[in-house]
């Protein structure tokens, strides 16, 4: 097999792979309901039809709505189905980056292609496996609400479906960065900008009210979990997003005072780093301090590589 014909296989059987877990997981999970699978449909086809008409504004949308999901969505169903909501907000994102996706090669770097696409195909062909392992061969097992299946009395439905949702979640996000690698030009704004609004959301939740926009043990336990009614799912993305935002904000500045892309990026940079504070999560913090002293080690390299450019000229 040549490895054009390799690389080509792999992109599509992960494509199907995410799709499939998405409808399945939609059929199982019993907090679904018929609502759920609705607004996935619609979120799906409202993206890809926006995606194609405005190809950098709607990916950005859907990913800056993706951190805010949770918590509207819980309001607008009044449940806090969870894995089920990630999976719709999911498929939206899906859907925004399909019109500009490669579908038959892979965009990532070529060692980041060999690592991420061979992890993108072990997911792929092991999640069926899996599901298979909780269920056995009977299709009536897949909703048996009756069935324990672990040690933490869980049923099979909910062992499926947090199998799918890792799958899902991991399976789009090698998309996404592989959308990203197609066009070097696309900063990743949406994803910044709604985590740091869930920062806000999270440092009101640490000083006012730690039951605003949350629930499930994050109350009681004194853990901001921001929008995402989940500290540390909301922690580890805020401690991304707070790196992230720092270097993406001078591409948004079109400003001739220099010194209001600084400013913005020490705020968005603080604003996210408390809220990864008042998650509660280590390892938010150990992912916000690497993505920092990064952050720092590149500044202090290109503040040298000025300092010697501006020698030279002189």
């Amino acid at each position: 097999m040549s490895p054009a014909l390799a690389e080509r296989l792999s992109k599509r059987i992960t494509l199907a792979a995410v799709a499939l877990a998405m409808a399945l997981h939609l059929y199982i999970d019993p907090a679904a309901g018929w609502a759920i699978p609705a607004a996935t449909a619609a979120a799906f086809l409202v993206s890809w039809m926006s995606a194609r008409r405005w190809p950098s504004a709607a990916p950005a949308i859907v990913l800056a709505l993706l951190p805010l999901g949770p918590a509207l969505l819980t309001m607008i169903f009044r449940v806090a189905a969870l894995n089920i909501f990630y999976t719709l907000l999911l498929a939206a994102v899906l859907g925004s980056l399909l019109p500009r996706l490669p579908l038959d090669r892979w965009a990532l770097p070529r060692w980041w292609t060999l690592l991420l696409g061979a992890w993108a195909l072990t997911l792929a062909l092991g999640w069926p496996v899996m599901i298979l392992r909780e269920a056995g061969l009977r299709l009536g097992t897949l909703r048996d609400v009756g069935a324990l299946d672990s040690w933490a009395y869980l049923t099979t439905p909910q062992v499926e479906s947090w199998i799918l949702y890792v799958t899902i979640t991991q399976l789009v996000g090698l998309l996404w960065l592989d959308w990203l690698c197609a066009d070097g030009a696309r900063p990743a704004h949406g994803l910044w900008i709604g985590t740091t609004i869930a920062s806000l959301v999270a440092i009101y939740q640490g000083t006012v009210d730690v039951s605003f926009l949350s629930g499930g043990p994050w109350p009681g336990l004194q853990r901001a979990a921001g929008t995402l009614l989940d500290a540390n799912a909301y922690g580890t993305i805020a401690a991304f997003a707070g790196p992230i935002a720092f270097v993406s904000i001078p591409s948004l500045w079109r400003g001739a005072d220099p010194s209001g892309p600084r400013a913005a990026q020490a705020a968005a940079l603080a604003i996210n780093w408390a809220g990864a504070w008042m998650s509660g999560s280590r390892t938010a913090f150990v992912c916000g301090a690497l993505g920092t002293l990064l952050l720092v080690y590149e500044l202090l390299r290109a503040s040298r590589r000025t300092d010697a450019e501006a020698r030279d000229t002189s």
